[in-house]
């Protein structure tokens, strides 16, 4: 059997399911922008199989591409913090704020959630663009400029250790808004690298994941044992709530997760890649994510921390 990375569309002959994908592949691209797959098969199969099947779906929305530095076009989202001193922020059981992934499409298939919390938060970056406008669009230019992005480690060996270009929130290709935020990202590296952040860049930031908060522009969503949410990343931010789970891999909350991209499914500015080359993380043999989100935490100033990341800070402080 061909490893999974290796099958394509044509290995998955879906006569059926195949008009149902491609209505749902519209809907993402040119519709609300996300789609809810229920009842795949997930109580006869083993995990294996499981990740076989969700790739094959996914592979009608587009090409996988890389996640990491090592290459990982498949990757596991569970909590790592217990072995992993410094987890990329989705290998925690933390709570995650609206954001974009930098890719074109995000895809989550769930095999085990956890015992409590670990629901999914769906935001339109699009309403939340023109509620800016309406409400402060002084700060919607702010948002426009954007930010610079730390890289995590996962950059070349030499390669500046953030985007040289500030990655804008908001850009506009024709009559297109595309959105791509994050705040750890960002706050990692004007931290970090002393580049500072403005007033308006901070009433800018709290501003929008304010609104991120706010019931009219987001749903929420649990995933349960075969269900798979694919997101166009460009108009759709993401979050979870934190989620607690058991010691056994009956009761370890575990999501299997795709980053796609497709020809000609948005027109989008260069800046809003974190790497030149492409969308996603290319492959870098022997580096990985070492950045210690912690240690931001306890760090940075509170004024710089957004919602629950200042409430963690303090309560980190206090202890």
């Amino acid at each position: 059997m061909k490893p999974v990375e290796a099958l394509v569309q044509t290995d998955f002959d879906l006569p059926r399911l195949a008009p149902r994908l491609a209505a749902a592949y519209a809907l993402v691209r040119d519709g609300i922008g996300f789609v809810v797959l229920r009842g795949l098969p997930r109580a006869e199969v083993d995990l294996d199989a499981f990740t076989a099947i969700t790739w094959g779906v996914g592979r009608w929305f587009g090409r996988a591409i890389s996640q990491n530095a090592a290459g990982r076009m498949v990757e596991h989202v569970c909590n790592t913090s217990k072995s992993d001193a410094t987890p990329r922020m989705y290998a925690s059981a933390f709570e995650l704020s609206l954001h974009n992934d930098v890719t074109a499409m995000l895809s989550l298939a769930c095999w085990q959630p956890g015992l409590t919390g670990g629901e999914n938060m769906l935001g339109s970056g699009l309403a939340i663009h023109e509620e800016i406008a309406r409400l402060r669009p002084d700060l919607l230019e702010v948002l426009y400029k954007g930010f610079h992005y730390h890289r995590l480690g996962e950059e070349a060996e030499g390669a500046p250790q953030y985007s040289p270009w500030r990655m804008p929130v908001f850009s506009k290709v024709g009559d297109q808004v595309s959105v791509r935020y994050q705040r750890t990202g960002y706050l990692a590296a004007h931290h970090d690298f002393g580049l500072g952040l403005t007033e308006a860049e901070l009433d800018a930031a709290d501003l929008f994941e304010e609104l991120g908060r706010d019931p009219r522009f987001h749903i929420e969503l649990a995933l349960g044992p075969g269900d798979m949410v694919v997101i166009n990343n460009y108009t759709v931010m993401h979050a979870r709530k934190a989620f607690t789970e058991g010691d056994t891999d009956e009761t370890r909350r575990r999501l299997v997760r795709y980053w796609f991209d497709n020809d000609g499914f948005r027109n989008t500015v260069p800046e809003l890649n974190l790497f030149a080359e492409s969308n996603g993380i290319p492959p870098q043999p022997g580096r990985r994510c070492t950045y210690d989100f912690a240690r931001l935490i306890r760090e940075a100033p509170p004024e710089m921390l957004g919602g629950h990341w200042r409430k963690a800070a303090l309560a980190q402080k206090s202890s």
